[in-house]
């Protein structure tokens, strides 16, 4: 039986002798576990290649893609898919602003899109275009103010251009701050990609200081503010965020 025993050792010994030179003879295999860790995943190849070779510009697009994918492996707990798209969006991120790349201060997240937008309004009042409408850089009661439809002859609108269709998450509106802050109830709140179709989303039913309208991610370039009954448009200033 010892005998049985001694030999049965000393054939497992040799056989790990023998797997271990084999294995030296080779290349090192890498487990899956690896792999998967150094491989790009398949929806950052093919996000990549889409923008590979194109102008400066679209790399933004780019980034904003590459953080989309971040959140969705964050949200489905992939901690390597999230680390893996984390190290390429620091690494694509711009020194220079003059690069092109530098357009979201956090990509991916909801932006104040309206600060350096333009605005139109149907008549003006006391007041002449103040950017700090949507700059909200002003102490004052209220930078906005139209006349009446009787003077007119027309509801009264204020119409903001983002330059571009963004999703809309949110709007924030401030009222006059002083006084006369029933002058926006009655006015609806729309928005539009091309500035002709619009789609109603809010309605301004009381004399509230500020309003806040939430969206879901509406695709929009204007948004109007405009009055059905004949009451002037007389408010502090507005934000739009999105991305």
């Amino acid at each position: 039986m010892k005998k049985i025993v001694f030999m049965l050792a000393i054939l497992i010994g040799v056989g790990i002798q023998a797997g271990d030179l084999k294995v030296k003879g080779q290349a090192p295999k890498a487990t899956s576990e690896v792999k998967e860790a150094d491989d790009e995943p398949k929806e950052v190849t093919v996000l990549r290649k889409g923008y590979e070779g194109k102008v400066e510009i679209a790399k933004k697009e780019y980034l904003a893609g590459l953080e989309k994918l971040r959140l969705s492996y964050e949200k489905g707990k992939n901690e390597k898919g999230n680390e893996i798209v984390k190290n390429i969006i620091d690494e694509l991120k711009p020194t220079d602003e003059t690069t092109g790349l530098n357009i979201l201060s956090k990509t991916g997240e909801d932006q104040w899109l309206s600060k350096d937008s333009t605005y139109e309004l149907s008549s003006n009042g006391n007041t002449l275009l103040d950017p700090s409408f949507l700059s909200c850089d002003k102490k004052s009661a209220y930078t906005v103010h139209t006349r009446t439809q009787q003077e007119t002859g027309e509801y009264q609108w204020v119409k903001i251009n983002l330059g571009k269709i963004y999703d809309i998450t949110s709007i924030e509106i401030e009222n006059r701050l002083d006084t006369a802050q029933n002058r926006i109830v009655g006015a609806t709140l729309l928005i539009s990609t091309d500035d002709k179709k619009w789609n109603k989303i809010g309605l301004f039913k009381n004399p509230d200081m500020k309003f806040i309208f939430k969206l879901k991610g509406k695709k929009a370039q204007y948004v109007k503010i405009q009055q059905t009954t004949g009451e002037l448009i007389n408010l502090k200033s507005v934000k739009i965020f999105g991305n």
